[in-house]
């Protein structure tokens, strides 16, 4: 039945005929309730006099529309009125790839892409044990933003008339009164050879069809031809393809992939990712068992392998891609359940290229941190394989591998972490090489990988394959001059030139391009701490406030073009600046907001507890709080560092806080000390422009300007303050680190103490012992030793953490795993320890042993509060940067 513009068809208005076919006429139409455009397909008559077929297609049309997925046209349900049978169907708008084919062979970066999306639309269905039955390129449609549609889908099972009899005849296409040749032609020249013979199907027939869609793509041919129906069929059945039509340089991996495709014999033909797996690679991959709460590996994946064996995917860099015309669409992700994000100073989350995966790292509990992927076509979560302790995930540049560090620590020179990648098709993960420690990594589009070594500083360049990395960029020259930097955040621009963070523990790092055959930095932007380039030609960057800020960027001059403009905000970070954000090539923005977790930016309160465990909550808000709240002399005010930035002041007495006037610099770290008179506060900042960090003495009471008291270098923390105000003791990390003395009184050059990692200080009363955290080669422990530097060290306690001195000076406190720990000690020529006692348990991020005696003051982690366990997603985020960001500002 033909439908005229301006009739309806029950609440659709019939716009525009569309076309016409063997499985029946197509309108556009307008759907008044919802406001949008859809597709009617009016069935053929036949189905209006046959009840009993009509009964059978409805119950298919039902299956059918379970078919959510991106790359399949939807079902939104049938309508019947005077007669009329018909479907209603997404409408998409653009070319078929028919249409895109009749205009010439297709570039490869587009062959897969488009067979990328067909495949992902196949696995779906055939997931659900839908098969497609009629795959060819006039049912495949391409949007104008490039996404691809799957139209049909199983609607040649629906309108055939009897499942249980199959035969080449119940092709909608070839009995239905479809007037051209060609059509006829076109259908069977996509047939398997058991649907060409009429024998029963199954989603290998698909696989076939696949083939055949993906030859002619690759060909700018069609695999089979002939001049009637019947010679095409005798093609499909005896005919091999002609492999020479394809391209010389397609490469052998694709060459055969394409042969299993279209092997006749479905028993021999391609149907899980095992088979294509073994023609990619050339050897078998070992087993992978089907994890019980995931679908098993696309078998697609082997397809985008193996097209990328030889040709790769062209990078961005050269020319940003348009910005897509959609609108944003925001979505949640939630995490597993029962898990929370959790990372210290890498990136945990990543995206791949084509927006496709999501990689995250997640705890359970109390359990280490793993990694996660989730692909967002087919909302499938799974745990990543030997990856306890995971850090930093990023993906390979074919999306393929995901590559991430494990039981790294930059507290220990040791070598005792791991570089690893993990295979989306196999499901292994393999070593890459051993890693002392571990600020995000990169993959280039050669293969090779580089992660930010802050250790010894700079970049190590390794092959993704293994083997000894190239360490030559520890030093790079800027301005000229060789310079150790601390590099964090690596993102390849190209295959010479990658994207850094410099100092980006501090509120005041700066953004940077590295060239790494020169081994030159080139600052970019400062007074950041986190930076991603995006294929739409912007760069992003991140402050301390956790605002993410955009403007366009040229990275061959290594040029910002206009203004920085807010464009995220309450984006969750590390305590070294990695933002949990990232954006795939085609605009799709992944990003947490809260706080994360294992990384020190998570909201934190203030408590007292005796030393009987008897806890009193202090009257603030949670806050980015520090590890040491510092008390005053009298005890009644308490210095606290928040790791944005600040430093406050909070009085008890009072039940207030204020901030001290920092001016350009803030406070960096953990480290803050009250002089004995109880007028000052001595801590580490940074300002803009400074190299590395400074440690500052200020009027507690805000009352004047902060001086510095050791020039910035290294990183550097106060420790102690000694009793009788001469002298400032803390530490610096670093090849030349260790323990100092600063007379701040008298004036004089600072001592040293001890070499080697040193934290957690505290003097004695009588100002002639310290004690504090070492790290020897056996790791971390509390140590007493004369403040005069002589003599040797006096271990308190193995794998024990923040010794304090009690006000006395008749025991030493400390913290073992979550236990408060005391130990009687008496001074002579040594140290003598009596026996260690526990005052009580408690989870503890930091404390302070209360003046008067009688307890202590406590970090603690504030609960739930605030915790990432989802997280945020925009698609076609593009569109909304260029309207927050435009790229036409002027600078």
């Amino acid at each position: 039945m033909t439908l005229s513009p301006g009739s309806r068809l029950g609440p659709y208005e019939i716009l525009a005929p569309l076309g016409a076919g063997g499985m029946g006429e197509v309108y556009r139409a307008r759907d008044a309730k919802l406001g949008r455009d859809v597709a009617i397909k009016v069935l053929p008559e036949a189905f209006a006099s046959d009840p009993a077929r009509l009964a059978r297609f409805r119950r298919e049309a039902q299956v059918l529309a379970t078919l959510n997925h991106p790359h399949i046209a939807a079902i939104y349900g049938m309508e019947e009125s005077s007669g009329v049978e018909a479907l209603v169907l997404e409408l998409v708008e653009g070319d078929t790839l028919a249409e895109r084919l009749a205009r010439g062979r297709m570039p490869m970066d587009e062959v897969l892409e488009v067979a990328r999306q067909i495949g992902d639309g196949l696995e779906a269905a055939h997931e659900r044990g839908i098969v497609h039955r009629d795959l060819k390129p006039a049912n495949v449609k391409i949007t104008p933003d490039g996404k691809v549609k799957v139209l049909d889908f199983g609607l040649a099972k629906a309108l055939s008339e009897d499942t249980s009899s199959p035969d080449v005849s119940h092709s909608p296409t070839l009995t239905a009164a479809a007037t051209q040749a060609g059509v006829v032609i076109g259908t069977a020249a996509y047939m398997s050879p058991e649907q060409a013979r009429g024998r029963a199907i199954d989603k290998r027939s698909d696989i076939w069809s696949f083939g055949v869609v993906l030859y002619e793509m690759l060909s700018g041919r069609r695999c089979f031809e002939g001049e009637t129906v019947s010679d095409v069929l005798a093609a499909v059945l005896r005919q091999d393809p002609d492999w020479s039509a394809l391209p010389p340089e397609t490469p052998a991996p694709s060459r055969a992939l394409l042969r299993r495709c279209l092997e006749r014999d479905p028993k021999k033909r391609l149907r899980d990712i095992g088979d294509a797996w073994l023609e990619t690679v050339g050897e078998p991959a070992p087993p992978v068992a089907p994890s019980p709460k995931t679908s098993a590996p696309a078998w697609l994946a082997a397809v985008v392998a193996a097209l990328l064996a030889g040709f790769g995917v062209a990078r961005w860099l050269a020319a940003p891609r348009a910005v897509p015309a959609a609108p944003p669409v925001h979505a949640v992700v939630p995490l597993p359940p029962g898990t929370e994000l959790f990372g210290w100073a890498s990136p945990v989350v990543a995206i791949s290229r084509d927006g496709r995966t999501l990689a995250f790292v997640a705890r359970k509990g109390g359990e280490p941190p793993v990694l996660w992927i989730h692909r967002l076509d087919r909302s499938e979560t799974r745990v990543v394989p030997d990856s306890v302790s995971a850090e930093g995930p990023f993906f390979s540049d074919d999306g393929q591998w995901l590559a991430f560090a494990t039981n790294v620590s930059a507290a220990s020179a040791t070598i005792n972490g791991s570089l690893k990648k993990y295979s989306l098709a196999t499901g292994l993960t393999q070593d890459i090489s051993a890693i002392p420690d571990y600020f995000g990594g990169a993959w280039a589009a050669d293969g090779s990988i580089a992660a930010a070594v802050l250790t010894t500083g700079g970049l190590w360049r390794f092959s993704a394959a293994g083997g000894r990395p190239d360490t030559s960029a520890e030093t790079v020259l800027a301005n000229g001059k060789p310079t150790r930097r601390a590099l964090s955040w690596p993102q390849w621009l190209s295959t010479t030139e990658i994207l850094v963070a410099e100092d980006a523990e501090t509120p005041w790092g700066r953004a940077a391009v590295l060239d790494f055959p020169t081994r030159t930095i080139h600052d970019v932007e400062t007074g950041v701490s986190f930076a991603r380039y995006t294929a739409d030609g912007r760069l992003l960057v991140a402050r301390s406030d956790r605002t993410v800020l955009a403007a366009p960027f040229d990275p061959g001059k290594r040029q910002v073009k206009g203004p920085f403009v807010a464009v995220l905000r309450d984006v969750a970070f590390g305590c070294n600046g990695a933002s949990a954000l990232a954006v795939s090539d085609n605009g799709t923005l992944v990003y947490a907001s809260g706080y994360i977790r294992g990384s020190g930016m998570d909201l934190a309160r203030l408590v007292r507890i005796t030393e009987k465990g008897e806890v009193t909550n202090l009257p603030f808000p949670p806050e980015l709080l520090g590890r040491y709240p510092a008390p005053s002399p009298d005890g009644r005010s308490l210095a606290v560092l928040t790791t944005d930035g600040y430093v406050w002041i909070y009085e008890l007495d009072r039940q207030v806080r204020r901030r001290l006037p920092l001016g350009d610099t803030r406070g960096q770290g953990w480290g803050i000390v009250w002089s004995p008179d109880g007028t000052s506060v001595a801590y580490t900042a940074t300002s803009p422009g400074a190299d590395g960090w400074s440690i500052q003495r200020q009027k507690a009471d805000g009352s004047a300007p902060a001086e510095t008291i050791v020039s910035a270098g290294e990183e550097q923390y106060p420790l102690a303050w000694t009793p009788d105000g001469r002298e400032v003791i803390y530490t610096v990390f670093g090849d030349k680190g260790g323990l100092f003395a600063l007379p701040v009184v008298g004036g004089g050059s600072a001592r040293r103490l001890t070499a080697g990692l040193v934290s957690g200080a505290s003097v004695s009363p009588d100002g002639r012992w310290i004690a504090y955290d070492w790290n020897d080669p056996e790791g971390w422990q509390s140590v007493i030793a004369r403040l005069s530097g002589e003599g040797g060290r006096v271990v308190v306690a193995p794998q024990a953490r923040f010794p304090r001195f009690s006000p006395d000076g008749r025991f030493v406190h400390y913290l073992q795993n979550d236990a408060m720990v005391r130990v009687p000690v008496r001074f002579g020529e040594r140290p003598e320890l009596g026996s260690p006692e526990v005052l009580f348990r408690t989870p503890v991020r930091g404390y302070s042993v209360a003046p008067d005696g009688r307890g202590f003051f406590l970090v603690v982690d504030d609960g739930d509060t605030g915790i990432v366990r989802e997280l945020h997603l925009v698609t076609n985020w593009f569109s909304e940067l260029e309207r927050l960001a435009p790229a036409g500002q002027a600078k």
